[in-house]
């Protein structure tokens, strides 16, 4: 049976904090990046394979390749670890069928401008509007950076 261990907001996809810290929770053993530029350019999906252990399967997808394979149940049985690359993204995917019902905030790219509301994770009020929907929606989202930190309910932030 399919069972999202994590889906994480992380504009870095697969890095370091990744493999090291999260890929380690709740029995992960595949990690699925949602992101339409990198899935479509070859030589980002080389490095972010490459990233990965031998022993833990990835795929990089688009947001309507992993909408479609989860609405058609086509993910196989494995514990995943869903990285996608933006707030907007993590709504575009919802909308389009992958139904999570939980979210991490992780580590977004600054933003120019914007009054941040969580440092470590560059959370801005320029999110918000599209975390408060997925929240009336029913998702759970939390912010946290990295596992040593508490998380932080999004409605302290709304």
């Amino acid at each position: 049976m399919t069972k999202l261990g994590l889906v994480r907001v992380d504009s870095r996809l697969i890095h370091g904090q990744v493999m090291t810290m999260w890929s380690k929770t709740n029995g992960i053993n595949y990690i699925l990046a949602v992101d339409d530029h990198s899935a479509k350019d070859p030589i980002m999906v080389d490095i972010y394979k490459m990233a990965v252990p031998s022993t833990m399967g990835v795929a990089i997808m688009t947001v309507e390749e992993a909408a479609e394979k989860f609405k058609a149940n086509e993910l196989k049985d494995r514990t995943y670890l869903i990285l996608i690359k933006d707030v907007d993204t993590a709504y575009r995917l919802y909308e389009a069928g992958f139904q999570f019902t939980d979210l991490q905030i992780g580590n977004l790219v600054a933003e120019k401008n914007t009054k941040m509301l969580h440092q470590n994770s560059r959370l801005s009020e320029e999110h918000l509007p599209l975390l408060a929907e997925l929240k009336n929606k029913g998702v759970n989202i939390i912010v946290q950076s990295v596992p040593t930190e508490r998380p932080k309910k999004i409605e302290e932030y709304l």
